[in-house]
Formats: structure tokens, C-alpha cells, sequence
């Protein structure tokens, strides 16, 4: 070989060796521009954290500091728009409520557990924050839109991501919300089947082999993955509504809804610690028939002035209805007035009517056939109106929490199909995360219509009766700074945050009888209020309780609507 060629190769080698360090440079390079989603100090304390939350410990103050990164790291991953498991908010409340009221006689050992979950959610996320696209991605075959009633069938693949699935892992599906999946009934309702694209694996129905008793898994029908382990790329396909063997399908809820999940986790790891993925969602419309119709129209309004009239065609259970309209005749004080023809909107909004004479009037509505009829809210007609009447939600609920639905389907639902004057969606802060604040504050924003549509910025705490109850919080601001249940653990705490964050004017507190608020308690500026009556029931003791106490509160209704459809329950 002559020294020429060695020379040749000895530089292509240079070459190769220099190319490879380049690249990895670039690498590095990239990874240190793009930007974190944790600040640096905040990262400095998750790296730290990581470390040292494998080894357990018994000291509150220790827990405590861990707790608190963990909690700053999940809002900050839920920012991203990161999936946040159901039940950490509430978990994370907990613990910081028992670490820092522990008396010093308490025994140790009574720490253990909160030390375990630690660990336990440090690790899934310490594998989330490392692991590009670690949990994969669900999607669904049908999204909709459905019927609500129906009965349906389809798919919900999960593509395997950047963690792989050991052995032993598997698939846990939620049974009880929106429909109860099971494999012992072929020709039931519900009946659902599951396979993947790599042949050799098998997923066989097992109890729970892990600890998953939280809101949405506490009642699960679970699949374990047996014969191999699942890598990236691979495929699951959860089949609902099989009617191979005689189902009708799934059995779709009766309430209508924007975004109704069917909710699965995962256990990546075969340890019985369920992760959550995205979930995609189904649109569910209302049912294809007409049972009701009724109409909504302001309660005051000033003779010869222009207000709108919407008449609402309705299913068995008051969702607006998917159905074709019948022709209507609309009438006033049962006087005939005009005309909707067939086939119009199921909302359908009748602007420019005027009434020129003071009185009280009532719009009927009756359909050609005369098979359906309905009538309107009185309206008090007046010369010069000195007061008038308006009509809000101040407690309702959306699928952050307990409930279903988006928060712009919520906000929709109030303004046009509940006719609603003002409204605030008031979730759940012990389920509730950074992201899905922001998302109110957001939404509160861009619904707000002045003089048409007033939006209120609020949210429940939701205090358990020994700290204080249920007490809604509503700001005067969208940019207004939530004092949460994690970092207010009892009702004189949450009055002290709130007025340490903003003006006590710009702050009005409602406590309510569900989980009733304490009526020994009460912060005068804020709290002016209480709620007595709700889909839970009329709770007049509730109010007096207040009233003896010698706290000077007014007294509100509301419904406590958990479907997302406010103002209509």
C-alpha cells in the first residue's frame, strides 16, 4: 500500500471522525437553543428532584419542598399542553394540607405514602420530560358527530411512542363515564374487543394489578399485555361497540355535548403506575326527534323597542334537537303573529320584534300539526323601564373537572342555545391545573360581548367541609390570579391569598350547601352571597346559618351543572 493511499485514508478518517463530532455539536447546539419550558431555576430543582425523589423520606419539611416542585412542574408541563393526569391536582392538595398541618407527635412512618407518590409521579414525569412523544398518540376512526342515544361502533388506536410497552404493561379502560365498556356480554351493549399489530401479542382482562383508585380509574376494565412487548410504531386498536357477535354497540349518553372522551391509560411499565395520553373526543349531538319546543325572550323591555325571540326545538331530554323543525306558528298573547317554516334551525332567533304597548305578554308557539306546543317567560313591557331583569349562571361545570364538555362548548351552550345574559364557568380548582386557568381566562375573554354577553372569570374551590366547604370565587379581571385549594389548605387561608392578590372590591365569594361553606365563617368585603338552592336541592337552613351569625349575605340559585350546558338544568 503506498504512503499516499494511507495518507488518503488516514484523512478520510479525519474527515469522517470530525464530520461525527460536528454533528453531534449541532446537536447539542440545537437542544441548548430550544427553549425550555421550565425556567432555569425551576429546572435546577426538577433535575435535583429527580434524583432525590427515589429515595423515600419521613420529614414534612423534606416532602414539603419536593411537593412543591412537583406541583410547580406539572403546571408548567400542563402549559405546553402536556396532559396532566386527572387526579395529581387533587392529590397534590392533599398531601400539602396533611405535610403542613403535621402535628410533631405524629408518627413518621404516617409520611411514607406521600413520599411514595412522589416518587411515583416524579418518575412519569422525569419519563415524559425525556422521552420525545413518549406516550404516543390515540386516535379515533369516528369522531362524530353522534346522536345522543344512539347506539354506535368504533375504534380508538394508540400508536406506540417513544416508550416502549413491557410486557406486563397494558391498557385500562374507564368504565362509567359516558358508556361501561365490557368484554362477558358479546351481544350486550358496550361490548368492546382489542388488538394490535404486532402478532405475537395478546392483552388478556385481568383485575387491577396496580394502584389506580382515582376520579376517572376507579372503576376500569383492564387489559394486560402478554407474549412480547410493544415498541415504537406498534398499534393497539380498541374496537367499542363490537356488534360482530350480536351488540347493538355503545349506547350513547343522553346529554348532548361538543366533547365527550372515552378515556384510557396506560401502564408502560407493567408497575401498576397508569399513565395518561391525549385524548381525543367525540361530538354528540341531540337526539333526532322533536318532544318540546319552547322560547326565550327578555323578561323587561321598553315599548317600541327591537328584542330577539329564540325558539327552541327540543328532544326527550330538553338537548336542541338534530331533527328536521316542523312549520310553527308563533303568537302573542295567543294572537297570531308570524310564521317559521319547515326545516328551519332548531335554535332559531326571531330579531326585530317590538311590542308598542305597556303590559305583560307571552309568546306561544305551536307547530301546524298542532303536536307540539310551548310558550315563552312573561315580558314586562314598560314605557321607561327602571329596572331590568337578567338571567345568569354562576355554578357550571365542563370537562376540566367531573364534568364533560369544552370550556368554548360551555360558554356556546349559554349564549345560544341557553340564552343566558351573563355566565362564568366555575370548575373545580382540585382537579384544575395552570393550563386549564389559562384556558378560562382565555375563553372568559373571547366570549364576552359588551351590552350582549357578559362573561365573569371564576372557579370553585373546593375545600373539603373540615377546611371550610365548596365556596365559589369570581374576579371583576380575566387576568385575575386564582387562589388555589393546593396553596390555600383551609377557608381563612383562601380569604388571606385572595387579598393579598387583589383588591377585596374586585373579589366576590360564594359559598354554596353542596359540601356546604362554613357559615362560621365569613370575610365581609368578599364574600356577600351564598348559594341556596342548585340541582343538589333548596337549602334555605343554609342561608339562615349566616343570617344568625349576624353576616350580612344576599342569596343566589344556580344549577351545580355538570353536563356543560349551563343555566339549563
Amino acid at each position: 500500500m503506498s504512503s499516499i493511499s494511507r495518507t488518503g485514508r488516514l484523512i478520510a478518517v479525519v474527515i469522517l471522525v470530525a464530520a461525527v463530532v460536528f454533528l453531534i455539536q449541532q446537536g447539542q447546539l440545537m437542544r441548548a437553543q430550544k427553549k425550555d419550558y421550565l425556567s432555569r431555576e425551576l429546572r435546577g430543582r426538577v433535575e435535583k428532584l429527580k434524583v432525590e425523589a427515589a429515595a423515600p423520606s419521613e420529614t414534612p419539611a423534606v416532602l414539603l419542598g419536593r411537593l412543591q416542585t412537583l406541583w410547580e412542574w406539572v403546571n408548567a408541563w400542563a402549559l405546553t399542553g402536556g396532559k396532566v393526569p386527572v387526579d395529581i391536582p387533587a392529590g397534590i392538595a392533599t398531601w400539602f394540607r396533611l405535610l403542613r398541618n403535621a402535628e410533631p407527635n405524629i408518627a413518621a412512618a404516617q409520611f411514607r405514602p406521600i413520599s411514595d407518590q412522589i416518587t411515583r409521579y416524579t418518575h412519569e414525569f422525569k419519563l415524559l420530560d425525556e422521552t420525545v412523544d413518549a406516550l404516543g398518540k390515540l386516535a379515533l376512526s369516528k369522531p362524530g358527530p353522534y346522536r345522543s342515544g344512539d347506539y354506535v361502533t368504533f375504534e380508538q388506536t394508540w400508536t406506540v411512542g417513544g416508550l416502549p410497552m413491557a410486557e406486563g404493561g397494558g391498557l385500562l379502560l374507564t368504565v362509567g363515564r359516558g358508556s361501561s365498556p365490557q368484554v362477558t356480554d358479546a351481544a350486550g351493549d358496550d361490548f368492546v374487543t382489542i388488538r394490535s399489530s404486532n402478532p405475537a401479542a395478546r392483552f388478556e382482562v385481568e383485575k387491577d394489578w396496580g394502584q389506580w383508585t382515582g376520579f376517572i380509574t376507579r372503576q376500569t376494565l383492564n387489559f394486560r399485555l402478554r407474549g412480547t412487548s410493544l415498541k415504537k410504531g406498534d398499534t393497539v386498536t380498541v374496537k367499542y361497540g363490537d356488534t360482530s357477535r350480536g351488540s347493538k354497540g355503545v349506547k350513547l349518553q343522553p346529554a348532548s355535548n361538543d366533547q365527550v372522551f372515552f378515556p384510557i391509560h396506560l401502564d408502560m411499565e407493567g408497575k401498576g403506575f397508569p399513565m395518561t395520553p391525549p385524548w381525543p373526543s367525540v361530538v354528540v349531538l341531540g337526539a333526532a326527534e322533536i318532544q318540546y319546543v319552547n322560547a326565550v325572550a327578555p323578561s323587561v323591555v321598553r315599548t317600541g323597542e327591537s328584542f330577539a325571540l329564540a325558539v327552541r326545538s327540543e328532544d326527550r331530554v330538553k338537548n336542541l334537537s338534530s331533527a328536521t323543525t316542523p312549520e310553527y306558528q308563533v303568537l302573542l298573547n295567543n294572537q297570531p303573529l308570524k310564521n317559521i317554516s319547515a326545516g328551519s334551525p332548531a335554535m332559531n332567533v326571531l330579531a326585530g320584534l317590538k311590542i308598542d304597548k305597556p303590559g305583560v305578554y307571552r309568546f306561544q308557539i305551536r307547530s301546524a300539526d298542532g303536536k307540539l306546543s310551548g310558550q315563552s317567560n312573561p315580558i314586562l313591557v314598560e314605557d321607561s323601564p327602571s329596572n331590568r331583569i337578567y338571567w345568569g349562571e354562576t355554578h357550571g361545570h365542563s370537562g376540566f373537572s367531573e364534568g364533560y364538555g369544552s370550556a368554548d362548548g360551555y360558554f356556546r351552550f349559554g349564549r345560544d342555545v341557553a340564552r343566558l345574559d351573563f355566565l362564568t364557568l366555575s370548575e373545580h380548582d382540585l382537579w384544575m391545573d395552570d393550563f386549564e386557568w389559562k384556558t378560562m381566562q382565555e375563553a372568559t375573554r373571547r366570549y364576552l360581548s359588551p351590552g350582549k354577553f357578559t362573561t365573569i372569570l371564576g372557579y370553585e374551590w373546593t375545600g373539603s367541609n373540615p377546611i371550610g366547604g365548596h365556596h365559589n370565587v369570581f374576579f371583576s379581571t380575566t387576568e385575575a390570579r386564582r387562589a388555589p385549594l393546593q396553596e390555600t389548605v383551609d377557608l381563612d387561608e383562601l380569604y388571606k391569598k385572595l387579598r393579598s392578590l387583589h383588591d377585596p372590591k374586585e373579589v366576590l365569594i360564594i359559598p354554596h350547601a353542596h359540601q356546604s361553606g362554613d357559615w362560621n365563617r365569613n370575610d365581609a368585603d368578599m364574600e356577600r352571597l351564598a348559594e341556596i338552592q342548585s340541582g343538589h336541592g333548596t337549602f334555605e337552613y343554609f342561608g339562615n346559618k349566616y343570617l344568625q351569625n349576624g353576616f350580612e349575605v344576599g342569596f343566589v340559585g344556580a344549577s351545580d351543572n355538570h353536563n356543560g350546558h349551563p343555566g339549563y338544568s
